[in-house]
């Protein structure tokens, strides 16, 4: 990403900044999940580790950013969606 930014600066492409909004673009989504996620875990950690007494497959998931399998934000919506299909459970309709 640097590489391709001061190339583009030196070929008179693109200015420096688009380093900055590439690195904005790219990382800072996940860096503000993380820290919201972090905020609600210190804030209430009996809560935090109560959920994952319950719901030990949560941090398999979290392992998975650790690893690079995947970011905060595909973890949340993973959260997300399997809080959903465990409070809403959808019924078969088909047949």
């Amino acid at each position: 990403m640097a590489a391709e930014a001061i190339g583009a600066a030196f070929a008179g492409r693109e200015e420096v900044a688009s380093y900055d909004r590439a690195v904005r673009e790219t990382f800072y989504p996940d860096f503000e999940r993380a820290a919201r996620m972090a905020k609600w875990i210190y804030a209430f950690p009996g809560l935090y580790l109560e959920a994952i007494r319950l719901h030990p497959g949560a941090v398999d998931l979290y392992l998975g950013i650790l690893r690079g399998e995947r970011t905060y934000c595909q973890f949340w919506k993973e959260v997300q969606w399997a809080f959903v299909r465990k409070f809403i459970p959808f019924k078969n309709t088909a047949g």
